[in-house]
């Protein structure tokens, strides 16, 4: 009996030992620490609007090339429209460090499918899927992807997919995509001049259109701007250019006193 108590008492000792250890190795942030999971809850470089549009014979994409700093227009030409394989592009608006993030992880599910060589090929849904769901883990994990994000893609037999998710995991496909404050101010001039014959001239005239008034009415948006056209034939990335902006309106020159 007195063997058992002394046994017993050693055990208790050894784990009141460990639980002392264990008080002094805190897990939590300390006073003036941050939570590493909850960087990407306050987002700092933004990434406007992004519109995605379905045509006669593929799928365009397009975004302006500015990320800002809070409110400061930092940095003013940084990519935001990638192609993922042959036949998928990718666009994205919000923090610009997890739209880095989602393109790298894009890009090794690709290399992983192409390492198999086995006839088969992820398509646009495919790619688009594994993003919604990307994205509602992290969700989930309170450590969003601050991030909505476009995926367009057309197959070798011309079927065009368009599709977009945000940071809730929340998913739709479409005719026509946008994403952030495009959906306050350009949805009815898509609506109003899409149809599914559209050529894609004019599908580029509408998207420079919807792009110049996001420029006059968002503030972190850009005159400069990106697009990604692709169809049954491949990605094709558009080189950046300025698009048309007036500001010589009367009510400029002439404000009323």
């Amino acid at each position: 009996k007195k063997r058992k108590q002394t046994n017993l008492e050693s055990y208790i000792r050894k784990f009141s030992k460990m639980f002392n250890a264990c008080q002094k190795v805190s897990v939590l942030p300390t006073e003036g620490e941050v939570d590493p999971t909850s960087y990407t809850t306050s987002p700092l470089h933004m990434g406007a609007s992004v519109i995605g549009l379905k045509y006669k014979d593929g799928v365009l994409i397009a975004a302006d090339r500015q990320v800002c700093y809070g409110s400061m227009q930092r940095f003013k030409s940084l990519q935001r429209i990638f192609p993922i394989t042959k036949n998928v592009v990718m666009g994205s608006g919000g923090e610009y460090s997890d739209l880095q993030a989602i393109v790298r992880k894009l890009k090794e599910t690709e290399l992983e499918d192409w390492a198999h060589h086995d006839g088969n090929q992820y398509s646009a849904r495919d790619y688009y899927n594994l993003l919604t769901r990307m994205s509602y883990k992290q969700r989930n994990k309170m450590d969003p992807l601050w991030c909505s994000s476009v995926v367009a893609g057309v197959s070798e037999d011309g079927d065009k997919f368009l599709g977009l998710t945000d940071y809730h995991g929340t998913h739709y496909e479409g005719n026509f995509v946008v994403t952030g404050l495009a959906n306050y101010f350009v949805k009815a001039i898509i609506e109003n001049n899409w149809n599914p014959d559209i050529e894609k001239a004019d599908a580029i005239a509408i998207l420079e259109k919807c792009l110049r008034v996001l420029f006059y009415r968002e503030c972190k948006a850009s005159d400069y701007v990106q697009f990604a056209d692709v169809t049954s034939a491949g990605v094709q990335m558009g080189e950046p250019y300025r698009i048309t902006s007036t500001w010589d309106h009367q009510e400029f020159l002439h404000p009323r006193e």
